[in-house]
């Protein structure tokens, strides 16, 4: 995640950008349809180089005690699917 707020930093600063990002992060480098976006923000007098938050996607945490959960659950009834519903 770091990475792209680098990449979002070089929007900001630079004209040539799509060709220099592709330069400096290869195949990492953020899509042109993201690059033109950053650009066109930054250009809006937009500051911030962090992702603003979404409201369409749940937020999703891996922890040790979620990964647990799962596995016990799984051991009670290995019919369960990813959803919770039995076939």
């Amino acid at each position: 995640m770091t990475e792209r707020t680098e990449q979002r930093i070089c929007i900001k600063n630079c004209a040539e950008t799509i060709e220099m990002l592709q330069k400096a992060f290869g195949d990492e480098c953020m899509g042109k349809t993201q690059i033109k976006e950053w650009y066109k923000r930054f250009k809006s007098d937009r500051t911030s180089v962090d992702s603003d938050p979404r409201s369409d996607r749940p937020s999703m945490t891996t922890t040790p005690d979620n990964v647990e959960r799962v596995r016990v659950a799984i051991e009670q009834d290995r019919r369960l699917t990813v959803r919770g519903t039995r076939r």
